[in-house]
């Protein structure tokens, strides 16, 4: 009896040594890295998940302006072209106003980006802006749309203070202007003024 039980246990050793080894085995180990790889690439990358998606846009043509631009097509676009110019008024989706007291409106949500081009009969360059409204505004400095120098401040006069950029070219008086809720430089949709229509506006032959 005890030869039989000395000979079961040796073969349950044995078992035990073949089972470790197989399954510490290089093909083991690649079958468990498989299976693993195959879990994590079910699974949504964190990064590209997070990252946003850039926004779609639509682009703009005036010809009584003589400008043209990009927005986000999510925004409302109204234009009041004149009889030599045009005033083009962009909308956020969330835009919320109020009336203030001059009989225009303030912004309490979102924001409000305008563009405007109307020829100048006379000081038709930015000397004019810096003599003028450019040494009442805070946040000044200079810059460039489309290559054409640019004066870029924050002024408001009886209403919040509003972000412009002004420039001139072909004798027409351009000006873009950012006017959002709280602080316009610290607006989370001053991206929109800055990257999309600042950056792609392009003047045209008038």
């Amino acid at each position: 009896m005890v030869g039989v039980f000395a000979i079961v246990a040796f073969l349950v050793v044995i078992a035990l040594i073949i089972w470790r080894v197989s399954s510490s085995s290089p093909s083991a180990q690649n079958k468990s890295s498989s299976a693993q790889s195959t879990q994590q690439s079910s699974q949504p990358s964190q990064s590209s998940a997070n990252e946003p998606s850039k926004a779609k846009t639509k682009e703009y043509t005036s010809s009584v302006g003589g400008y043209t631009f990009s927005y986000p097509q999510d925004w409302t676009l109204e234009a009041s072209p004149g009889a030599s110019g045009e005033t083009t008024t962009l909308k956020s989706p969330d835009l919320v106003t109020k009336a203030n007291n001059i009989g225009g409106y303030s912004v309490t949500q979102g924001a409000v980006i305008t563009v405007t081009g109307y020829p100048c009969s006379n000081s038709c360059d930015l000397s004019s802006v810096y003599t003028d409204i450019y040494k009442y505004a805070t946040d000044r400095s200079e810059t460039t749309v489309d290559t054409i120098p640019a004066a870029r401040f924050v002024f408001g006069y009886e209403t919040p203070p509003q972000l412009y950029t002004v420039f001139f070219k072909n004798n027409y008086r351009y000006a873009i202007t950012f006017d959002a809720s709280g602080t316009v430089t610290s607006s989370p949709l001053l991206p929109i003024y800055t990257d999309t229509v600042v950056k792609s506006f392009k003047p045209i032959s008038n």
